[in-house]
């Protein structure tokens, strides 16, 4: 029987950027935002392992996706069905890269071939969420908080690898919309395109309204990414002004986060230039009241099917 520092080694053996997090839970256990951009040190996980790893009852384990796992990406269904919809040749695919059964659903671990940031977004009419950068996921054997366990999907131990995709994105897309979810055109990025580089002047569109509103636990990060690249790249606002919206943002999440967390959030889409269009916004979003979406067209990007479909 494997022990979870067995899994450890595997998953650095693959270059991934891991981390604990707590017991029977999916939040990490360290502050992780500067692991978004660096892996820890050999001396970091030799001081997590005494701390974290070598009790009766060991801690999490997670990985920080994105580049800083080699351009790891995780797609995340929350049932069975909907990953054997989307991917039909199921069984092919799990001989090719690291699938996980979770509590309800299936991880599907891919890499992109590009290296390319990819941002995180949700189709909820097909029960998937795509995570990349600055996302965070925990990792077999770890508990879930329902008590169930994150199961790797045996075959890997006996070849482990992490597929590698031509343009991950747009593959994924091409299977979405065949299967009835129409990707739009990114409104946000025209409107832009429109005033030549200048500061959009406009009303805030329905799914900035709905990020304005705040979260409770799981999707306050997430959001304030979001809001943080709108506020920088679109309104240009300067950094101390969105500094000032974000905290005031904060009170409306429920518990709001922890401000170094807030702050370092600020920082990281700034020094990385972050940019999130409409379809990383898909989950808030009014099609039928967003001004911007009026003066544009929907887009298709069907071409061939995506692999193991």
């Amino acid at each position: 029987m494997k022990s979870i520092l067995d899994y450890l080694q595997l998953y650095r053996d693959l270059d991934f950027c891991v981390i604990p997090a707590l017991p029977h839970s999916k939040r990490p256990a360290v502050d992780w935002m500067e692991y978004q951009t660096r892996q820890p040190s050999d001396k970091e996980y030799e001081e997590w392992t005494r701390k974290y790893w070598s009790r009766t009852q060991p801690y999490n384990l997670g990985v920080v996706c994105g580049r800083v796992s080699d351009g790891l990406v995780n797609l995340d269904f929350e049932s069975v069905e909907a990953y054997r919809r989307f991917f039909p040749k199921h069984r092919k695919l799990e001989e090719e890269t690291m699938t996980v059964k979770t509590s309800r659903g299936v991880h599907v671990y891919l890499r992109t071939a590009d290296f390319k940031p990819v941002l995180s977004f949700k189709i909820p009419q097909l029960e998937m969420e795509v995570r990349s950068e600055g996302c965070f996921v925990v990792l077999p054997p770890s508990w879930h908080p329902s008590g169930s366990r994150y199961i790797l999907n045996p075959l890997f131990f006996d070849d482990p690898k992490i597929l590698v995709v031509e343009d991950l994105v747009e593959s994924l897309w091409r299977r979405i919309e065949e299967l009835g979810v129409k990707k739009h055109a990114n409104v946000i990025e025209k409107a832009l395109e429109e005033k030549l580089g200048k500061a959009y002047r406009g009303d805030d569109p329905p799914c900035i309204k709905r990020l304005l509103e705040g979260f409770s636990e799981g999707w306050r990060n997430e959001a304030a990414m979001r809001l943080t690249s709108y506020w920088l790249y679109t309104r240009k606002l300067k950094p101390e002004t969105v500094w000032k919206r974000l905290k005031e943002w904060n009170t409306r999440n429920r518990p709001p986060l922890d401000e170094r967390e807030l702050r370092s959030v600020l920082d990281h889409v700034a020094k990385y230039g972050y940019r999130y269009g409409c379809h990383s916004l898909m989950p808030f979003c009014d099609r039928s009241e967003c001004k911007l979406a009026k003066e544009t067209r929907d887009i298709s990007i069907l071409k061939k099917p995506l692999e193991y479909v």
